[in-house]
């Protein structure tokens, strides 16, 4: 999956394009849509950690 992380330093905002590997468990019932929402939803629960991971470290920081 491709991801778009927008930081925002001193006023400018700088995109991250980001390529994402997301795997997630089928079964030969899911529609082609059932597992696109799956890849969707496992790269948003990996790109919510690694925002909250990013945003822990960047409060370490002096502003």
């Amino acid at each position: 999956m491709r991801a778009v992380l927008n930081e925002e330093r001193d006023g400018t905002i700088y995109p991250h394009d980001l390529s994402i590997p997301v795997w997630a468990e089928i079964t030969p019932t899911m529609s082609e849509a059932d597992i696109d929402m799956a890849l969707m939803l496992k790269a948003a629960t990996i790109v919510t950690k690694l925002k909250a991971t990013l945003e822990r470290s960047d409060a370490g920081t002096p502003a």
